[in-house]
C-alpha cells in the first residue's frame, strides 16, 4: 500500500520477534511507534487507534486508510482514490464504507449468505484534527471519528474490501476460540462468536480479476500491520 499513500505510520506492539526490525527496514514506513514489551499490559485497542491517528495528524494526513495487515482494497480503489474523495468532499462525507468480504477456502472466493453478504467497514476517512473523537471500545472499535457512529455521514462504494484471516478452516476455528476466550460472557458481541464457523446454508461469490486484490493469484497472506 505504501506506494499509493504519501506516508506510513506503524505500531509495534511489544513485539518480541523480528517484527520492529522488518518494520524499521521497510522503505514504505514513514514513522514507527513502538511499545516496549516491558510496558505493555495486554491488548490495548483504543489505545493503538489514538497512537497511530495522532501521529497521521502530526504528518498532516488529509484523508487516512486504517487497513489491517489482513486485509486487501479491490485494487482499482487507488486508480479511483480522487473521484471518490472528490465526492465524499462534494457530500460532507467524513469516511467511506467499503462492502467487507470475508475470503473462504479459496484466495479468489468470499462468502456472501447472510449477514456474511451484508458487512461493510469504514477504513477510510477523513482527518478532522483536534475534532476527532476517538471511539473508547476494547474491542470491535472503530476508526473514524465516534461522534459519526450510527449516522449516515459516509460516502458508499462497491470497491470490496477482503480479509484475509478468514481463508482457512483452522484459522476460522482458531479465531472463534480466541474471542470466545478473550470474551466469554460476550460482553462486546451478543450474538457470540460460534458463527464464525457456521457453514450451514454456506454461499461463495467467485471474485473476478477485475475486482481482485494485490497478491489474490498466489494466495497474499498478511503484512506487518500498518495504517496511512
Amino acid at each position: 500500500m505504501g506506494q499509493h499513500v504519501d506516508g506510513v505510520v506503524a505500531l509495534d506492539d511489544g513485539s518480541t520477534d523480528e517484527s520492529l526490525k522488518l518494520l524499521t527496514s521497510a522503505a514504505c514506513i514513514t514513522k514507527v511507534i513502538r511499545i516496549h514489551p516491558e510496558d505493555k499490559s495486554g491488548w490495548n485497542e483504543p489505545r493503538n487507534r489514538e497512537l497511530l491517528v495522532t501521529a497521521g495528524q502530526a504528518l498532516g494526513a488529509s484523508w487516512f486508510v486504517a487497513y489491517d495487515a489482513d486485509e486487501r482494497p479491490d485494487s482499482r480503489l487507488w486508480g479511483q482514490w480522487k473521484l471518490l474523495t472528490d465526492e465524499a468532499d462534494a457530500s460532507g462525507a467524513i469516511g467511506i464504507s467499503q462492502p467487507l468480504r470475508e475470503i473462504w477456502d479459496r484466495p479468489d472466493h468470499y462468502r456472501c449468505d447472510g449477514v456474511w453478504g451484508r458487512k461493510r467497514k469504514v477504513s477510510i476517512f477523513r482527518n478532522l484534527g483536534r475534532d476527532h473523537q476517538f471511539d473508547p471500545a476494547q474491542w470491535h472499535g472503530e476508526w473514524y471519528p465516534a461522534q459519526f457512529l450510527g449516522t449516515d455521514r459516509f460516502l458508499l462504494t462497491d470497491l470490496n474490501l477482503y480479509h484475509l484471516k478468514m481463508l482457512h478452516a483452522a484459522d476460522r476455528e482458531q479465531r472463534m476460540r480466541r474471542y470466545l476466550r478473550l470474551d466469554p460472557d460476550r460482553r462486546f458481541q451478543e450474538t457470540g462468536y460460534e458463527y464464525l464457523v457456521d457453514e450451514a446454508d454456506i454461499a461463495l461469490t467467485p471474485i473476478s480479476p477485475m475486482e481482485g486484490y494485490a497478491g489474490m493469484a498466489r494466495g497474499a497472506g498478511p503484512q506487518p500491520n500498518g495504517r496511512a
